[in-house]
């Protein structure tokens, strides 16, 4: 049962002023300036931006720092993993709390305690105490925060701009995610070779507090609240039940998200064994995967009738990219790579998470815990699988190994596009009821 809804503290409180709430009759956007140009959701991009920004200064500082210490590339993918891991342990409890609690509220939480633990890392690091375990156990503090924030944050960036401009919204949230990877890792290596490892953790501690700061001035939409009582696994088979594109949708997600991993595990080992440079050049290997998802936000905001297509043609695009890094022996040739699978990553994964979007208000917040299953929660796994491929095949097996995912995903929306388009079909429609429908069903 799915209580009524109900305007959770500060979605009103300002009246007609500046941060005033976003009305359900607004019409679209012209363009994603426009958007960008309405305060509620242009301060959420902006502190979100420096946010992500951090969060990526801090991934490859740490992926330095772990491979200067041990050389070897598993203990780079456990990084990962306690990075991660708390996601897939946590989420049916933060996707019902997301759903449950006000969003806003949870996310300001979540970023103080991020910011506490990166600030603790940077201590640790700077008084040169703990050593790798330190680092790990700074992370999964991290990651923890993180289980909370991925689905809450998901599930209320939409609550910022009117129904009729999600779409877009959902292109320049990913948009910010990925321009960050562009220049955060950049930034990041920049930090480490300048002023050291305990700066860079700082840096990302400071950028928390930014986005925290943010969100206190936002206005969303009322919140439609979720279920009460104990989250439960069949809350989520009920959904997926409920809505069968959800479960390809996911399949996507997941793939394309275990084959961006590679450039951050074995960056530091591309750089240094296969190019002959300095260990700081990994940054511009994930800074041309963000080059590339920049470039592909020039794409996303076009609407289309076939969105398995879409996604097949964008998906199969990031693993060419993927293929072309794994063989490269050349800096040049891997961030060309990095660049066409950074493009087809971003394009892919804004036609999935849009189609996921469109989900009753009263169950975002754990679908969007699904999502972070399928789109974070795989991280660990495909770290720890990379880093263990590398140190005994080589880096090259490795990132060959790992781009198979996404081209599968690649090959199943063609598939499911190819099926759509059998005579009969309709149009547009997705392979079973529309994710807006039955939304209450099982709950």
């Amino acid at each position: 049962m799915v209580s009524r809804p109900e305007v959770l503290v500060g979605s009103d409180a300002r009246g007609p002023g500046r941060f005033a709430t976003p009305r359900t009759d607004e019409p679209a956007a012209s363009s994603a300036w426009a958007l960008l140009r309405q305060p509620n959701f242009g301060v959420y991009f902006a502190g979100m931006f420096l946010s992500n920004v951090g969060t990526w200064v801090q991934s490859i500082a740490a992926a330095l720092y772990v491979h200067r210490l041990t050389g070897s590339n598993l203990q780079v993918g456990l990084v990962t993993f306690a990075q991660f891991a708390a996601t897939m342990v946590l989420t049916p409890w933060t996707g019902a709390i997301a759903d449950r609690y006000d969003r806003r509220r949870l996310l300001i939480v979540t970023q103080v305690a991020s910011s506490a633990a990166s600030a603790l890392l940077a201590l640790v690091v700077w008084l040169d105490v703990g050593g790798v375990g330190a680092v790990f156990a700074c992370t999964l503090l991290l990651g923890v925060a993180t289980a909370f924030f991925t689905p809450a944050v998901k599930s209320l960036f939409p609550l910022l701009v009117a129904p009729a401009n999600v779409r877009l919204a959902v292109g320049l949230d990913s948009a910010t995610y990925n321009s960050s990877r562009a220049v955060g890792p950049v930034i990041g290596a920049g930090l480490v070779a300048t002023v050291g490892f305990g700066a860079s953790f700082l840096f990302n501690a400071i950028s928390y507090f930014a986005f925290a700061a943010a969100l206190l001035v936002l206005r969303p939409r009322a919140q439609t609240r979720g279920p009460a009582g104990a989250a439960r696994l069949r809350q989520y088979l009920d959904i997926l039940r409920a809505h069968p594109p959800l479960v390809a949708l996911l399949v996507f997600t997941a793939g394309l998200s275990i084959s961006t991993d590679p450039p951050g595990t074995l960056g530091p080992a591309f750089a240094t064994d296969v190019y002959g440079l300095p260990d700081t050049m990994a940054g511009w290997l994930l800074g041309g995967f963000g080059l590339g998802a920049v470039l592909a936000a020039f794409l996303v905001v076009r609407q289309t009738r076939t969105p398995y297509r879409w996604i097949a043609v964008m998906l199969g695009l990031q693993a060419v990219g993927s293929l072309v890094f794994a063989g490269s022996t050349s800096l040049a040739v891997g961030i060309g790579g990095m660049v066409l699978a950074g493009l087809g990553f971003l394009a892919g994964q804004t036609g999935a998470s849009t189609e996921l979007q469109s989900v009753d208000d009263s169950i975002r917040g754990r679908v969007m815990a699904m999502w972070s299953i399928a789109f974070i929660g795989t991280r660990p796994i495909a770290a720890v699988v990379d880093g263990a491929l590398a140190d005994r095949f080589g880096v090259h097996w490795a990132a060959t190994v790992l781009a198979l995912p996404v081209l599968a995903a690649a090959i199943l929306a063609g598939v499911i596009h190819l099926r759509r388009e059998r005579p009969g079909a309709v149009e547009g429609a997705a392979p079973g009821p529309a994710l807006g429908d039955g939304a209450q069903a099982g709950l």
